[in-house]
């Protein structure tokens, strides 16, 4: 489980065990994070998918004062409520999605919340194939159509909640498959779980120090991934000479100003 703070930083990770369901220790998990923290600063805001969707991290949140978007379990009351939204108090998001709103609470929840509906525009199953589809299968297709968002945030409209919400594929999501992918920790070296705990610790240390190492680059550069630095970068040729005292680095004269820059910059960064 990864733990993701502004810009893509990893603040933790919980190495875990395969098998291990993925809503397990959530809230001790957030817990975790917060640990990390400079002392007297705090989340202003969590932002999790449905693994989170459970009363004890709803009412953590609302009892720290901590605003939260869980995308949302689709159960028998949501279905309900879904049901009862009338055609007109369906809004346009987009040109395939429509978006409406309720009040909801659930079983321990100490205070109700606002839950975002996004329908989407998806091909309908003809009435004349419905006898000879299954009931799990039209129950899937229903599902894919609507997709929900549960927020204590009041201030923020339906819309701007979703548009926060889907930021997570950015900043979260897109940025664990740069940690599996391009640091390699999609592959574990060994049979031994605390051997692959350390071995996943190093990793998420070096994706850090990249991201901290980005900053120092040219702009041009710092949406790029690390595979790409590797390419633009890391696999510059040079030569490392010794002469009359002096060590120096003798690389083309076309990657001379990337190099100095980046000389500069670490430099003005050590002295803040």
């Amino acid at each position: 489980m990864i733990g993701h703070i502004n810009g893509g930083w990893v603040i933790d990770a919980d190495f875990r065990d395969g098998n291990e369901a993925p809503a397990s220790e959530n809230l001790e998990f957030i817990k975790q994070c917060q640990l990390q923290l400079p002392i007297g600063t705090k989340f202003d805001r969590v932002r999790i998918d449905s693994a989170g969707y459970q009363a004890s991290i709803f009412n953590y949140c609302d009892k720290e004062e901590m605003l939260f978007t869980i995308s949302g379990r689709k159960d028998r009351s949501v279905w309900s409520s879904i049901n009862d939204i009338k055609d007109d108090e369906w809004e346009t998001l987009s040109k395939k999605e429509k978006i409406s709103e309720f009040f909801h609470t659930m079983n321990g929840t100490n205070n109700a919340f606002r839950m975002i509906v996004v329908k989407k525009d998806i091909t309908p199953i003809l009435p004349t194939l419905e006898g000879y589809i299954s009931d799990e299968v039209m129950q899937q297709h229903k599902d894919e159509m609507y997709y929900c968002i549960a927020t204590n945030d009041n201030d923020l409209t339906a819309k701007e909640i979703v548009k926060l919400h889907r930021q997570r594929g950015e900043t979260s999501e897109n940025k664990i498959k740069e940690l599996k992918n391009g640091f390699n920790m999609s592959y574990l070296p060994t049979s031994d779980f605390e051997a692959n705990s350390f071995y996943f610790a190093i990793g998420t240390l070096a994706y850090n120090l990249f991201l901290l190492f980005k900053q120092i680059l040219d702009k041009s550069l710092q949406h790029h991934t690390v595979k790409t630095i590797r390419y633009k970068l890391y696999n510059i040729a040079g030569k490392v000479i010794s002469h009359a005292r002096e060590t120096v680095l003798k690389v083309n004269e076309q990657f001379m100003e990337l190099l100095q820059n980046i000389r500069i910059k670490a430099y003005q960064m050590s002295l803040e």
